[in-house]
């Protein structure tokens, strides 16, 4: 975060660029503004509302569905949603060290950070090992109930089987399945035309069918998530398992 190639010292203008005092821990910039680094190994000397903002490495995650803040009687706490895995080695996925498979995979986490009193709480929102998580992202940062992942095959290194919808609301989750050879990328939203709630809408995604070596874009009906698709379009080329995509109206 301070050093290294995408560090502060080296992305500031030469005219902005702080002092770093490793040994006391902070950078100092010209116009007197001080930053305090702190060690992941010592959350705890990171408590109560000393600070103006706050500035984290990435959490391990490839895909943030959601965040929001909330008003509490505990004090103000910003919520962080996204899958998280134990450990991850992207080149060589599914190579990693572990004498559990299942550390590689992504798994729907929550984060609560207490911005009163510098504590926070996180754990797994459900026992299911999924990624690329999205939302209707016309409520990204404000509370949501739905989230929309893919579902990881654990008989395969680094693909998708399912897509998989949670209710944060019961605590449910539902799959829609695609059928043995057929795996599935990123899940996107797409609300439906004069809707105005949060879950009314579509999932589009593309499918690998590996037995026809086929590509396709499947629309599923987000109320009727694991019933039959509303429609199902051949692709004349193969789309990628890790292709990102997004919905835009028009």
């Amino acid at each position: 975060m301070v050093e290294g190639d995408s560090g502060i010292l080296a992305t500031s203008a030469p005219w902005d660029r702080p002092t770093y005092e490793p040994s006391r821990r902070r950078l100092v910039w010209p116009n007197g503004a001080i930053a305090t680094t702190y060690s992941a190994d010592e959350p705890d000397r990171l408590r109560g509302p000393q600070h103006d903002a706050a500035w984290c490495d990435e959490i391990a995650a490839w895909r943030y569905p959601n965040a929001w803040e909330e008003q509490t009687d505990e004090g103000e706490i910003v919520v962080i949603q996204a899958c998280r895995s134990k450990t991850s080695d992207v080149i060589g996925a599914g190579e990693v060290d572990t004498d559990d498979p299942t550390d590689v995979l992504g798994q729907m986490y929550e984060w609560r950070i207490n911005l009163t009193t510098g504590t926070h709480t996180e754990g797994p929102l459900h026992d299911y090992y999924s990624d690329f998580s999205r939302i209707n992202d016309d409520y990204a940062g404000v509370q949501t109930r739905y989230t929309y992942s893919s579902e990881f095959d654990q008989t395969r290194d680094i693909t998708f089987k399912a897509l998989m919808k949670f209710d944060a609301e019961t605590g449910q989750t539902e799959h829609h399945e695609f059928g043995p050879g057929r795996y599935v990328g990123e899940g996107v939203f797409a609300p439906r035309v004069g809707s105005a709630r949060e879950g009314d809408g579509y999932v589009i995604c593309f499918i690998q069918d590996e037995n026809t070596n086929q590509s396709e874009c499947v629309i599923i009906d987000a109320l009727n998530f694991a019933g039959d698709p509303v429609a199902r379009i051949l692709i004349p080329h193969r789309v990628p398992y890790g292709f990102h995509s997004g919905w835009v109206a028009g």
